[in-house]
């Protein structure tokens, strides 16, 4: 008996339940058993395109001409002939394959080619042609469509937003707090890993059921749609905001700021004071190292000054001082003034100001481009036009970025009974957006000798004199 195999493909299959590859499957099985054939194997692409504009492997596809060629069966059954390919260039691989190992193919809905007679050749190739600019066509339809959503405001499409409903233009609440919540704690200077951590802890899954990853949920954060804007960042949308724009837009000032610790030490955490601890002689970040050991039979953690070195000092020793500084400052009857949330009314309208000020910059940068691609301005002109515009909108941005949310950082510290022991009591995670709030840490060189000494060590509460 003739052995055979079947391919199934689909393009899109968006719920996952891979429902079109299995009728393919039954319709290619029944054509073998009219045909007499041995169906020895099913090679399955599911949720991949066959067109030119597809960039995703479709490695079943590849096995299965790689095992064509080792003779391992004679005949390839499919759904169609747009099944196995809807490029001309593959086509001819196919052909090549017929010569090279005599493998043959027949299809359930079309016709099947004498590939060893010329006449079949060129009637097979005329149907991939056919087929190639049957995708074309739909690929045009397709970013028609976008084209007009888009300038409507409307969303485009796709899977199913988290904080969205399927529709994309309703907020689904339980999902929406959730991004609040990430946008006030990303604003409050809480690493995003531990608040994916905190979510996956309290059973809060992803759009699609599964827990976060890092990937998934910066992802999130960074989506633009949640402010009501479209791809670009600033044309308005027709859906409502789950954030303002501000708030958007300050998370990924957060998020892209270089400067940020963002992934932990060779311990595999985050220490205390790396990156906000200053060093008392340039001024520069002390970051985490070890002692040379040559004074001590055990090397130690040190606090140092990258990459001059003008500091070294326990770090053991100056988080603990730094800790039980905080603390203590923290159980005085005034302490309440330190945690104060929020922003007076001037500030707010400065911040205001200052946004509505981006916003006449970003316009007039979008209007140099429209005239560069209407007129064929020199892209030099361009250039030179908009960079003094990039540097005052990069100044109105920082200046209309809100404050960090205090709340957020500190909220549960000023509701405390003891704010000392509540502080204490944090992960180091989210005791460093607390210590960045509150003070300021320079660390000069200390006393000679192994006993710890505070000497030179100075610590300065932001927005006291």
């Amino acid at each position: 008996m003739t052995s055979a195999v079947i391919y199934t493909r689909i393009s899109a299959d968006r719920e996952g339940k891979a429902l079109g590859v299995e009728r393919q499957e039954e319709q290619c099985r029944a054509l073998a058993a009219r045909l007499g054939y041995d169906v020895v194997k099913v090679y399955c692409d599911n949720d991949v395109s066959a067109s030119r504009w597809s960039r995703k492997v479709r490695p079943q596809y590849r096995d299965m001409l790689t095992a064509a060629r080792n003779h391992e069966f004679s005949v390839i059954l499919a759904a169609t002939s747009g099944r196995l390919t809807r490029r001309p260039r593959e086509l001819e691989d196919l052909l090549d394959l017929f010569d090279a190992a005599g493998t043959t193919f027949a299809y359930v809905k079309s016709p099947a080619y004498d590939l060893a007679t010329a006449a079949g050749r060129k009637f097979a190739r005329y149907a991939a042609a056919d087929d190639a600019a049957e995708s074309d066509e739909i690929s045009e339809r397709v970013t028609d469509k976008l084209n007009q959503r888009k300038a409507a405001g409307l969303p485009h499409g796709g899977q199913r937003p988290y904080g969205w409903e399927p529709d994309r233009m309703t907020i689904r609440e339980a999902e929406a707090q959730w991004i609040r919540w990430g946008v006030q704690q990303t604003l409050a200077g809480v690493p995003i890993r531990a608040q994916f951590r905190e979510l996956n802890e309290r059973g809060v899954p992803n759009s699609r059921g599964a827990p976060w990853t890092h990937a998934t949920y910066r992802g999130v954060l960074t989506t633009e749609r949640h402010a009501g804007l479209m791809r670009d960042g600033r044309t308005r949308a027709s859906w409502p905001q789950i954030i303002t724009p501000e708030q958007y837009r300050a998370v990924l000032r957060i998020l892209h700021n270089p400067a940020r610790v963002t992934t932990p030490g060779r311990a595999g955490k985050l220490h205390l004071l790396s990156g906000l601890a200053r060093c008392g002689i340039c001024g520069g970040p002390l970051r985490v190292g070890k002692s040379s050991g040559r004074n001590r039979q055990v090397p130690y953690s040190t606090l140092r000054c990258y990459p001059s070195g003008h500091i070294q000092r326990n770090r053991d020793h100056v988080e603990a001082f730094v800790l039980a500084v905080i603390a203590a400052r923290l159980r005085r009857p005034d302490a309440a003034n330190l945690l104060a949330i929020g922003e007076d009314e001037t500030q707010r309208a400065a911040r205001k100001a200052a946004e509505a000020e981006a916003e006449r910059l970003r316009q007039l940068i979008d209007d140099a481009a429209e005239e560069h691609g209407r007129t064929g301005l020199p892209i030099s002109a361009l250039a030179a036009y908009t960079a003094p515009l990039r540097e005052q909108l990069a100044a109105a941005e920082k200046a209309s970025t809100p404050p960090l949310d205090r709340d957020a950082a500190l909220g549960d510290i000023a509701r405390a009974d003891d704010p000392g022991a509540a502080f204490l009591a944090l992960p180091v995670d989210r005791q460093r957006p607390v210590i960045d709030l509150l003070i300021t840490v320079t660390v000069g060189r200390g006393p000679r000798g192994n006993v710890f000494r505070p000497d030179g060590i100075e610590i300065t509460w932001k927005g006291q004199s």
